[in-house]
């Protein structure tokens, strides 16, 4: 799947049309990772809302996600061939939107505003010595360790991102995940969003992004905000 990368300079690049095209097996692949992220919620909710929650390290999460029903729910995901941490981003998005279900949960401009920032886990520098053997890591181990971090530091980036979208424009977000996916409507709702996206981008930050993953971060900060505690005493 084709990512762009996206800074506070360039993030306008999103808005016209070629930005929002997809293959037909692109859709399909769309489709059937939400399909899979769908499964894993409905098998077991308390697992998903974990994940969800924002909160895990990396560490923690990789052991939290061991615990999802992927056995059940693998012939969704049988031909997906996207790289693994855009992959979690979809999944992610998708288990999301069946938490929060066909009906989104209400939320308001002023009720969105009296929510605390979400919290999101940190980003460490890499360890250069190996825990268990207490020896440097190598090169190529060290190498593969800093790849990792920064996947997930892009990944956090996207979460973060998905969070400022929602808070910029909440009505935007709404229609965006009141539209079926790969859907002529969904690219019409996420051209509409997209003049949010520069002020969410810190000045000199880049952030490797897509219209899958625009979409399935703001689901992800969606549910998140639904389920803050301000938000549920609003209702």
């Amino acid at each position: 799947m084709k990512f762009l990368l996206a800074t506070a300079a360039t993030a306008l690049l999103l808005t016209p049309g070629p930005s929002f095209a997809a293959t037909s097996a692109q859709n399909t692949q769309r489709v059937q990772i939400a399909n899979f992220g769908r499964c894993l919620a409905e098998r077991d909710r308390a697992k998903a809302a974990a994940l969800l929650s924002g909160t895990l390290d990396d560490d923690a999460e990789r052991a939290a996600r061991v615990n999802l029903d992927y056995k059940v729910c693998k012939e969704y995901f049988s031909t997906y061939q996207g790289t693994l941490r855009a992959s979690q981003m979809l999944i992610d998005g998708a288990m999301a939107e069946a938490l929060l279900g066909k009906t989104l949960p209400a939320l308001d401009a002023s009720a969105v505003a009296a929510i605390a920032p979400l919290t999101y886990p940190e980003i460490h520098d890499v360890n250069p010595i190996d825990k268990k053997t207490g020896k440097a890591l190598s090169a190529d181990a060290l190498a593969k360790k800093e790849e990792g971090r920064v996947n997930f530091a892009n990944f956090v980036a996207l979460r973060r991102l998905g969070e400022c979208v929602v808070r910029t424009d909440l009505a935007g977000s709404v229609a965006l995940l009141a539209t079926a996916i790969a859907s002529d409507e969904e690219r019409a709702a996420l051209k509409a969003v997209a003049p949010a996206l520069p002020a969410c981008i810190s000045a000199g930050q880049t952030i490797k992004l897509d219209y899958a993953s625009i979409r399935a971060s703001t689901a992800i900060a969606y549910y998140r905000l639904a389920m803050a505690p301000t938000a549920k005493a609003a209702d």
